[in-house]
């Protein structure tokens, strides 16, 4: 199975994350740079990495990977970081494998 950022916007909005929040997690998720995140919404790189301890803590995660981890095993089967490492994630910039 392949997730793009699509597949994570829609498992992100069960939880109450503001629609920024939404996008700064999306990007981040996406393996964008704080710089890249915050080129792309026009915000401050330490305004990105407000958001980013934000949701965190929103979500009672504190890393990208347990992030990850808990959004692929929302509302579906669950996922371990053994499967995830064989799965690809589309839409990242710096992962782009045919």
């Amino acid at each position: 199975m392949r997730y793009d950022a699509v597949f994570f916007e829609e498992r992100l909005r069960n939880h109450k994350l503001t629609v920024r929040e939404v996008e700064v997690t999306t990007y981040w998720i996406m393996d964008y740079t704080y710089k890249e995140i915050a080129d792309q919404l026009i915000i401050s790189h330490y305004t990105v990495r407000a958001y980013i301890r934000s949701i965190n803590r929103k979500l009672g995660v504190n890393s990208k990977a347990s992030l990850i981890l808990l959004l692929l095993n929302d509302g579906g089967p669950s996922v371990t970081g053994e499967e995830l490492q064989t799965r690809t994630a589309v839409g990242c910039p710096h992962c782009q494998s045919g």
